[in-house]
């Protein structure tokens, strides 16, 4: 009998019912014989909540009932390719082909899932005849003596192939065709419903988890919320959440902003719910900064691109060319890690690292949305919890100057107030002058205080005003210089300058002279009634002024401190004052385009260099 392709009419149980009450009489046994292992079938595949469960029924009660002697289940995917899903007494090794995708599917299941038709092979040659390259690599030879390949289709929907192999030629009367035509419907029919069950379950799945990931994120904004006053508080909350979340006794987290500078990363928090492994943690995060830019952490602070290794693979670490991720993997060993930025209006403000050492549990791009959603509401605590720190510092360099200003006008209005008290009462003329000396001294004195309030309120404000002129720096600094004799006197200092040749450059002559007056005031208050050194010179198109004392010199970890508010050059000695002085200075010099900077060491005096560029550009416009 020639092999054959049929679509006939819709087969089903009912059609079998049917032939059974009017077929030939041969027949009629054969079929009402098949009606009930027909609804075993059925009522196995309607338990069958997944394809894998269908394919299951296919190779186990279909098999038994049509008695093959091999079985193959095919199924489509979403791209319309076909895909093994089980068998049955076919060659493991072209299963495992079939499954790594090396081997391609048998020619005849191909066809049959592109012809949409079942083809009926009943001889061993008729299957040789219709594709002669077959082989016995699929089935052995005793097993394929004849060949059945049914299309698992619903209307215009192709769902797969299921094909029976017999290991002698077998003879299809039209009732057996008939019910495996039924099986082959019903098997469609149940793989259908078998997905729509696997979506409506993905989908509930789905929907639970947005659900329990949507209140963790309202839990963690929660705790973030109630931390923002305090940063060291609110990175140790975040750090917490964060294991919390997606956590686990395996995990980590390392959260680190970046400095003011922009280019290292200090790590602010590190946690770990295993005690032990945070200690470690700790330690570890403290010794390892990590420069914007290199590494993992780094490119991501640099790029704000997320990085997610759902598997850790050793070239992965070495391909970081980070020094710490190598030293973390190291320590830790990771199995999964991702590295998320801390973005805060369109500013990247540092990195949070999460991993765990739990091959079983691998980081997901899930895993990645959720944890970058945590970093941006953790970035915004971090920012209000900068805000709150900058104000309260702020509130507490007004109240300083408010307590030290108060002080440093009482002490000269106290002067003053006396002498002039003095010269009512009618002392001798040759103490007036004295008297007037001092009153004198005591306005100017007044005069800078004043003069310091009103740069701090211009700088604060960003209303530094300028007036460039053609300046020569030598002249000025021994203008200032003569200015300083009797202060030089009362320092028990003597004055070694060098200011010879002309320097001339574009500036404010009124606010160098305000710098170079701070600086030899400073020389001079902690000079030690040691000769007081200073220089002008200049290399190239940069002008420089420079002031030495021998004093008791500057702590190397105070020395990049000493330009900024509220503190002072030389600790431990109470000198009074705003502290305000090189600060101003700094500005003052900054706001020409140039800079000041101090070499100091401890016991043998300071050296302050004001570096200023002949052909200035201002940073701050005139008023």
């Amino acid at each position: 009998m020639a092999a054959s392709s049929t679509t006939p009419d819709a087969a089903s149980p009912d059609r079998l019912a049917a032939r059974a009450d009017t077929g030939p009489v041969a027949d009629d046994a054969s079929t009402a014989d098949q009606l009930a292992p027909l609804q075993a079938i059925t009522s196995a595949l309607s338990r069958s909540l997944s394809p894998e469960e269908v394919a299951g029924v296919v190779i186990g009660h279909a098999y038994n009932v049509v008695q093959a002697s091999a079985a193959g289940v095919f199924f489509c995917t979403p791209t319309g390719d076909l895909r093994h899903v089980a068998s049955r007494g076919l060659s493991p090794v072209a299963v495992e082909g079939w499954s790594q995708g090396t081997l391609e599917l048998p020619p005849v299941i191909q066809m049959t899932a592109s012809t949409r038709e079942a083809h009926w092979y009943e001889t061993h040659e008729e299957l040789v005849r219709a594709f002669p390259s077959v082989s016995d690599a699929h089935t052995p030879a005793e097993r394929l003596q004849a060949l059945v390949a049914l299309p698992l289709k619903l209307g215009p929907r192709m769902l797969g192939v299921i094909g029976f192999a017999y290991s002698a030629n077998k003879r299809w009367n039209p009732s057996q065709r008939d019910f495996l035509l039924t099986v082959a419907e019903v098997c469609a029919q149940a793989l259908d419903r078998a997905y729509l069950y696997d979506a409506e379950r993905t989908a509930r799945a789905d929907a639970a988890e947005a659900n329990r990931r949507l209140r963790m994120l309202s839990e963690a904004a929660k705790a973030f919320a109630e931390s923002n006053r305090d940063l060291s508080s609110a990175v140790s909350v975040i750090a917490q959440q964060l294991t919390e979340v997606v956590g686990g006794a395996a995990t980590i987290a390392l959260i680190s902003l970046i400095r003011e500078d922009g280019t290292l990363m200090e790590n602010v928090a590190a946690r770990a719910q295993d005690p032990e492994l945070s200690q470690q943690l700790v330690a570890f995060a403290r010794e390892n900064p990590q420069q914007v830019g290199v590494g993992l952490r780094g490119r991501v602070a640099a790029t704000g691109e997320a990085v997610l290794l759902p598997v850790i693979k050793p070239d992965a670490m070495e391909g970081a060319s980070e020094t710490t991720n190598n030293t973390l993997a190291d320590r830790f060993k990771p199995t999964t890690l991702m590295v998320v930025p801390l973005r805060a209006q369109d500013r990247i403000l540092g990195t949070i690292l999460l991993t765990r050492a739990d091959p079983a549990r691998p980081y997901t791009e899930a895993d990645l949305t959720l944890v970058q959603e945590l970093a941006d509401r953790a970035a915004l605590t971090i920012e209000n919890a900068r805000l709150y720190q900058a104000a309260q510092r702020a509130i507490r360099v007004r109240d300083h100057i408010l307590a030290t200003a108060a002080h440093e006008l009482v002490t000269p209005l106290t002067v003053l107030r006396l002498q002039l008290a003095s010269l009512q009462r009618g002392d001798q003329r040759q103490r007036a002058s004295s008297k007037i000396e001092m009153a004198t001294r005591s306005l100017e004195r007044l005069d800078n205080i004043i003069d310091k309030f009103l740069d701090i309120s211009c700088i604060s404000a960003g209303q530094l005003s300028l007036t460039p002129e053609s300046v020569d720096l030598s002249s000025l600094v021994r203008d200032v210089a003569g200015l300083f004799s009797e202060r030089l006197a009362r320092s028990s200092c003597e004055l070694d300058l060098h200011a010879e040749q002309p320097v001339i450059g574009h500036w404010d002559k009124l606010r160098l002279e305000q710098v170079v007056t701070n600086l030899m005031s400073n020389a001079c208050r902690h000079g030690r009634g040691q000769p007081i050194e200073v220089a002008v010179g200049a290399t190239g198109d940069m002008a420089f002024v420079q002031v030495r004392d021998h004093g008791p010199g500057i702590a190397p970890e105070q020395q990049a401190r000493i330009f900024e508010r509220l503190e002072r050059a030389v600790a431990g000695r109470d000198q009074g004052g705003l502290r305000l002085g090189l600060w101003i200075c700094r500005e003052l010099v900054e706001a020409q385009g140039g800079k000041i900077a101090v070499e100091s060491t401890p016991g043998e005096g300071s050296t302050f260099t004001v570096y200023l560029p002949r052909a200035t550009t201002h940073r701050a416009e005139p008023a």
